[in-house]
């Protein structure tokens, strides 16, 4: 099982470090930092960092991504501020940041590209972090990218209420705030104090 885990990174590592190589595009963060009016002084976790959109609104910033070649790249262009750290790792793995309390973990455009197998295991992962909120914001549609094979990025794709059942799963209370926008959920959770 650990080797069909570890061979799974490697995959998803390739497959989105090449997409990142060949200019793909991460969805901004603006949107939904602006809307949901996050201080740039929050201690700010970004799961699925991709090429950092969302570093540069935030002074202290933590970004994690499957894409080594994205998080080599984080580095490199963010090597002057002390305040930004970036680790490769998958959703399921973030032990790591165990000791660390966030005023708030994104979740942004990433959900949806899990496979469906992986989805509870990087839930129950992230619902472990230290943090006064955690802000999802997940497509409801198939992608308009797609990798090297053809394959559509979006592997995981439920409606609203799917969506919400699973994140009530592993965060108590679920929702905070739940807004439905054309082709996407954006959830705000602002877990009980543990």
């Amino acid at each position: 099982m650990i080797k069909m885990m570890k061979d799974l990174m490697e995959l998803e590592d390739e497959k989105y470090s090449e997409l990142y190589k060949n200019g793909y595009p991460h969805s901004s963060p603006e949107y939904v930092i602006r809307r949901n009016g996050y201080d740039k002084n929050q201690y700010v976790c970004d799961l699925g960092c991709g090429m950092a959109e969302a570093a540069k609104y935030f002074n202290k910033y933590v970004g994690v991504d499957v894409s080594k070649y994205a998080i080599e790249q984080n580095i490199i262009n963010f090597n002057n501020d002390k305040n930004k750290k970036f680790y490769h790792s998958p959703l399921n793995n973030l032990g790591f940041l165990k000791n660390e309390h966030f005023n708030l973990v994104l979740v942004l455009d990433v959900m949806e590209h899990l496979y469906p197998d992986d989805i509870d295991d990087a839930l129950n992962e992230i619902s472990k972090l230290n943090a006064d909120i955690f802000a999802f914001h997940i497509s409801l549609v198939p992608s308009v990218r797609y990798d090297k094979n053809g394959n559509n990025l979006h592997l995981s794709l439920y409606n609203e209420n799917v969506w919400i059942e699973k994140l009530k799963k592993y965060f108590k209370p679920a929702v905070s705030r739940s807004i439905r926008l054309e082709y996407h959920i954006s959830v705000e959770i602002k877990p009980i104090k543990r």
